[in-house]
């Protein structure tokens, strides 16, 4: 017995120490979430079912094709299945990950102790360093369970392998072990790279050691090698196939999904970051330069405390002496030939390979297998992390064998000392390896920010969508992030940093909802596994920031979502709040429960539910449908559904309504290259020309229209001509002026149209017709022509020693804000530090003996400007904040000061406007002053005054002819604001977040190059950041944005188009990865009315070890008549379609549904809410009086059914089937619509039970015969002639 504890004692302290970092990053009453989160406890039944039926992911928003191998982790589940009969429902996540991190170790200690090394103090200190290195840290500090898995299960398949190679046993018990570990280890194949990687991996190995028997020409090595290849592709079948399928049909187009787009470029320089020899050797890689929310609205390193850490004196130093030895043992595998580790060599280089990546000396090849295979980027976009876990397998096998070099050179000792000898270096390793990895048993091997104390109302909401009878579609807000990311924050009211601080934790990840409820959840994380996931994201995006009721029930009715999911627990860290829309969302479902379209059905803490009154089921029909042709991939608004409701996509344009305009963007919003062409003209627009045009007045489609505006002066007569502009070439010779006319003696005044677009003119000339530029014209509104003297009525000069105004933040309050006023008799300076800052002076303040003016009055304002260019100056509206749009223009030779404006008062309107002086020193260490001397104020009353309504411009474009060829013109607007130099703007913050410390590794230059200006931006390590303000920008007009940049080297150039009211985002994307000069063009929708202003933010991201050098030569935006283009139509008119529901449904699982029809709707569409997807069939079914024939016929119905051949896209995103009325039944047959593509998970399954009960019937079968026949062992090969593994 005492024999026997001294052999497996080194497993006893393996496991000890296991559960010693077990028991430190346990903490009681929490659940293991975060990051990449697997919940299938939260509903197992559920969970099993999506497990065994998981082909097409009906759960993933409008469903999507599996692009993770999700039934690959069916024996985990069945796993948690058993634990959860005596292990509470938060500790079963826990439990899997800490089984895996226990097995690790011991697996490791019997490879090398029962293969490599056959000596336990060596092959014990090898497990050891598997359990306490930095690579183990990196798959433990945010688990998922894929890289548990492999790490556990690593070792024991090297370790039954290779038993099975090198033994003569009959039985083949080793080759049963192999066969279920491959079965367990089938969860690292969650994503499939993983598995495939691992699998080339082992293939190398056993490849390597069976070659120096095959060049003898001894096959039985090489057979058995083979055999060990088809069981783990024959036991994992059950995910491969489907996986295949995935590959070949919709691999493609994950690589294009916007979130991918944007993210996996940064994600793959940050593991190159870590691809030299320093931290490779360190087994360092990019979760050390990789951020996490710390709470308080703040950002940190996830690894802070490790970075601490490790540089303390000595402790990096132990982890490159761990490297030494490894490279000793590396060494002594060569001199001593042994033939497990030579073996792995060829494993070692793979993995460097991949670690190394696009790094000298492997980056062209790197670049070559990037390039040419097209799944190549996209699968390792983290190439370490997928050969991280066979690498640290690999380090702790050459770190075991460098453990026998040193005991070779202790065998050299004394006898006498021997043991001693070794026992000391057990000792020392042993401590070394604890004192290097100390932060794990403080608690930071799992990291604190992933074990969360869940409020229990989130099951209350599980059971409320698991009581529903249906399954619908559910849409969950807010929507604020272009991300598959949330950041939850359960404990607001709470100290985060008490004693108890892991429990303030809350969840930051992709989301856990979707595992414990029954109904598809439209979560932005499943955008990358479905373009349609995508647009619908596009489209309810844009009804909610729009605040449009009308858009949210056509996105609502469109979709066929049942539920609405309103979570205020959701954050949007280093975000304006105002992004997450709460107060707008639910001004949205109070007018919605009003219009008795939703009802408000149950709250949970802070989650609303509301159920939509109407929607149908899964399948329905379409009476009278409507054909609407191109199939396109991305809009913002789907004005056939607004004007038609459901219809077919069609593929022809022959009898159907073709929308010329329906796919001009891409899904990141750029106008495709050959849609679009740029002139001196403008932007002209192409498309495919089609018959019968319907043209929708642009008076009636637009909110504004641009217009020519000219004077002219004849004796003492002033004449002003406004001349519309149109969308088609060559009209304006047919467009009539509106014109009006005053008596004005002087050749200076002032011209103002709509109050907006203000031209001083100095000096007109006599009888010479002059161009003033353009203006906007109201087509929804009367329009106003004012004319003003150039000498106000009124002046005041403020004294601001003693006027009243208001000074706030204007956003969040941070940490070491400093901000104020210093008043000034004729001004006042304003400074502040880490802050925006908002002054505020009502005009009624600056003109407190002025009535409310009768007639319109303009507004002057003037002051001297002195200090950095952090502050501006406008008019805005009292209650709002927000700044009023307006434009001056000076039209003589003569110059003004830059700081003179003028602005269009209504009348009446003076009390509620107001001066807002705005300074942005949020990037800022010091304290920014700006200094306003010699201010004044002036109004002036008009001279006269004209107004407009639309029937005039109606009248004045009426002889245009309004055929359009096959292009449009859309011509600049001729305004300065929207086309200004943007090297003359005022902005000279560079460093992103207001948390980020100032540093010298980013940098902005304005070059002057060939008369030409642009901005360069070089980014060493970090982010460089730079913002231009358009605060005059009408949010209901649509826009052409123009963006000229080159990308020198690096990242590209990201830009968000920020919308000042809703601080949303509006646009997000990169910008031209060209290293010449390139133009982006991009559609900017309208959004909201009585809202102004975008903030275009551009960003530059410098990665260690990749610098990033872009150049930025001008932001350009041109008015898009955006509604008269987008509702042209061509072709034939449509009918109104309406949709017809169907009782009887059936659906058995997300792969199978069965329908029943009563009454056949004739010119019908049999419409089905999954994404549309080929693999979709449906058959039309004869039922029988046997209930066994119709399981029979219900199983395989492509064999026993009559499919339905017209497969059609519906509403653009669903499938449908034109019905043929003839061969419809009624009562006597049903339709299924079945996913064939799942049979390929019904074969491999079959293949899997089928290769595990083929080997355990051999095994049983060799076992008997052994009994009765114990002869046969005569003819197995001599054990001399087998592989000798062992040294």
């Amino acid at each position: 017995m005492a024999k026997k504890i001294i052999n497996y004692l080194p497993v006893i302290a393996l496991v000890s120490i296991a559960l010693l970092l077990v028991l430190r990053n346990y903490t009681p009453g929490t659940f293991l979430s975060g990051w990449d989160t697997l919940h299938p406890e939260f509903n197992f039944g559920l969970n099993f079912q999506r497990l065994f039926f998981g082909v097409f992911r009906s759960e993933q928003g409008l469903g999507a094709v599996a692009a993770h191998s999700h039934m690959s982790d069916l024996p985990r589940v069945i796993l948690l299945y058993i634990f959860n009969w005596f292990a509470p429902l938060s500790f079963l996540r826990y439990s899997y990950i800490f089984l895996n991190l226990i097995l690790g170790p011991i697996g490791m200690y019997f490879f090398l102790k029962k293969i490599v090394l056959k000596n336990r103090a060596a092959s014990f200190l090898g497990g050891l360093f598997y359990l306490l290195n930095l690579g183990t840290l990196q798959r433990f500090i945010v688990p998922f369970e894929m890289f548990t898995t492999q790490y556990a299960m690593l070792p024991w398949i090297f370790l039954f392998a290779t038993q099975y190679l090198q033994s003569a046993d009959k039985n083949r018990k080793s080759l049963i072990l192999f066969t279920l570990v491959m079965l367990f280890s089938a969860p690292m194949a969650y994503a499939a790279t993983l598995w495939y990687i691992t699998f080339a991996c082992l293939f190398l190995y056993l490849f390597a050691l069976s070659l120096p028997t095959l060049i003898k020409k001894d096959f039985f090595v090489f057979k058995r090698t083979i055999s060990l290849i088809l069981v783990s592709l024959l036991i994992n079948s059950f995910w491969i196939l489907p996986n295949i399928y995935f590959v070949l049909t919709s691999g493609t187009g994950v690589t294009y999904a916007n979130i991918n787009t944007l993210f996996s470029p940064q994600a793959f320089l940050y593991n190159k970051e870590f691809g030299n020899l320093k931290d490779i050797a360190l087994i360092k890689n990019f979760l050390f330069d990789w951020g996490a929310y710390m709470g308080g609205n703040h950002f940190g390193n996830l690894l802070s405390v490790w970075i601490d850490y490790l540089n303390k004196p000595y402790v990096t130093i132990i982890g490159f002496f761990f490297a030494s030895v490894a490279i000793l043992g590396l060494v002594y595998t060569i001199v001593k030939k042994n033939k497990t580790g030579l073996s792995f060599l060829p494993v070692l280089i793979l993995v460097l390979f991949f670690l190394i990546n696009d790094n000298p000396p492997t980056s062209f090849l790197y670049r070559f297998l990037e390039q040419n295979i097209p799944l190549f980027k996209e699968a390792f976009r983290f190439p370490a992390d997928k050969v991280l876990g066979i690498f640290i397998l690999v380090f702790s096998l050459y770190f075991a064998l460098g453990q026998m070099a040193i005991i070779a050179l202790i065998k050299k000792l004394p006898s006498f000392s021997i043991k001693s000898g070794i026992i000391l270096q057990t000792v020392i390793i042993s401590g070394l390896l604890i004192y290097y990895m100390m932060p794990a048993f403080n608690g930071n091997l799992i990291s604190p920010l992933m074990r969360i104390k869940m409020p229990s109302y989130y099951f209350d909401v599980f059971s409320y969508f698991n009581r529903q009878k249906d399954d619908g579609r559910i849409a969950n807000l807010p929507i604020q992030s272009p991300w598959g990311w949330e950041y939850y924050d359960w404990y607001k009211d709470k100290p985060r940093f008490a004693e108890d601080s892991t429990r303030r934790a809350s969840y930051q990840g992709a989301g856990f909802i979707w595992f414990g409820i029954k109904q598809p959840l439209l979560n932005r994380d499943f955008d990358r596994w479905n373009p349609l996931n995508e647009q619908y994201y596009r489209e309810m995006s844009y009804a909610v920031y729009s605040k449009s009721d009308d858009l949210f029930k056509a996105v609502l009715g469109k979709y066929n979502i049942h539920y609405i999911l309103l979570d205020e627990n959701i954050i949007a860290p280093e975000n304006d709040t105002r992004i997450l829309y709460y107060n707008e969302l639910g001004n949205i479902l109070d007018k919605l429960e009003k219009q008795d379209f939703i009802k408000k059905d149950a709250q949970f803490g802070k989650i609303k539910i509301f159920k939509v009154i109407d929607n149908p089921n899964y399948a329905y029909l379409i009476d009278n449908y409507a054909k609407v042709s191109p199939k396109s991939s991305s809009y913002y608004e789907d004005f056939a559904y607004i004007k038609y409701k459901d219809y077919v996509t069609w593929e022809k344009t022959e009898g159907a309504t073709f929308y010329p305009f329906r796919d001009l963007i891409d899904t990141q919003s750029h106008i495709l290259k050959d849609r679009i062409k740029i002139s001196q003209e403008g932007a002209e627009i192409n498309f495919k020309k089609q018959n019968n045009s319907s043209l929708p007045s642009i008076i009636e489609a637009e909110n504004f229209i641009i217009a020519d505006l000219f004077l002219e002066r004849t004796n003492n007569k002033i004449t002003i001509n406004i001349y519309p502009r149109l969308p088609y070439k060559n009209s304006s010779q047919f467009i009539l002026p509106i014109s009006t006319s005053f008596d004005f003696k002087d050749t200076s005044f002032i011209v103002s149209v709509n109050r907006t677009s203000n031209f001083s003119v100095d000096n007109l000339e006599t009888n010479a017709p002059f161009s003033a530029g353009t203006v906007l014209l109201n087509t929804k509104t009367d329009n106003t022509i004012s004319v003003y003297p150039n000498t106000p009525d009124q002046i005041e000069t403020a004294d601001f020693s003693s006027v009243q105004f208001s000074l706030s933040s204007c956003e969040a309050k941070t940490p070491g804000q400093v901000f104020g006023v210093e008043r000034q008799t004729n001004g006042f300076i304003i400074f502040g530090k880490k802050v925006s800052v908002c002054m505020t002076t009502p005009l009624t303040n600056l003109f407190p003996n002025v009535n409310q003016p009768s007639k319109d009055v303009l507004l002057t304002t003037y002051f001297t400007y002195d200090g950095a260019p952090l502050s501006y100056v406008c008019v805005a509206d009292l209650k709002t904040g927000s700044c009023l749009s307006y434009r001056f223009k000076n039209i003589s030779s003569g110059s003004f000061a830059t700081n003179l404006s003028y602005l269009g008062i209504e009348k009446n309107n003076l009390s509620n406007l107001s001066i807002k002086v705005f300074l942005d020193a949020t990037q800022t260490e010091d304290l920014e002053k700006v200094k306003y001397s010699n201010v004044s104020f002036s109004l002036t009353k008009s001279f006269s005054s004209a107004s407009f309504s639309k029937d005039l411009i109606e009248q004045s474009i009426s002889a245009v002819n309004r055929n359009v060829d096959s292009n449009v013109l859309i011509p600049f607007s001729g305004n300065r604001e929207e086309s200004q130099d943007i090297t003359t703007l005022p902005r000279n913050s560079i460093n992103c977040s207001q948390f980020s410390p100032l540093n010298h590794k980013i940098s902005k230059k304005i070059i002057s190059k060939d008369k030409n200006n642009y901005i360069e931006y070089e980014s060493g390590e970090g982010t460089a950041c730079d913002h231009f303000s358009y605060s005059n920008l009408m949010q209901n007009q649509g826009y052409l944005l123009l963006v000229t940049s080159r990308n020198i080297q690096g990242l590209p150039l990201t830009m968000c188009v920020l919308n000042q009211a809703s601080r949303h985002c509006d646009l997000y994307t990169n910008l031209s990865k060209s290293s010449q000069f390139t133009t982006d063009t991009f559609l900017i929708a309208p959004i909201q009315d009585n809202e102004t202003g975008y903030d275009v933010n551009i960003a530059s991201l410098g990665i260690k070890g990749t610098k990033s050098i872009n150049d930025l030569a001008s932001i350009q935006f041109i008015p898009l008549p955006y509604y008269f283009l987008s509702k042209m139509e061509e072709g034939q008119r449509q009918n109104i379609s309406q949709r017809v529901s169907i009782e009887n449904q059936i659906d058995e699982n997300s792969s199978f549904y069965s329908i029943k029809l009563k009454n056949l709707v004739k010119n019908s569409v049999l419409a089905f809410s999954k994404s549309y997807e080929t693999g979709w069939s449906a058959y039309e079914m004869v039922n029988s009086k046997w209930s066994i024939v119709n399981g029979l016929k219900l199983a395989l119905p492509f064999v026993f059914g009559k499919e339905l051949k017209n497969h059609v896209m519906v509403n653009n995103w669903e499938n449908g089937w034109i019905l043929d009325e003839s061969s419809i039944v009624d009562g006597q047959s049903s339709i299924v619509i079945v996913y064939l593509p799942q049979y390929l998970q019904y074969i491999g399954f079959l293949l899997s039970i089928g290769i595990l009960i083929y080997i355990v019937f051999r095994y049983i079968f060799r076992s008997k015969n052994d009994l009765t026949h114990p002869d046969v062992s005569d003819k197995l090969p001599k054990s001399e002639n087998l592989p000798h593994l062992n040294q």
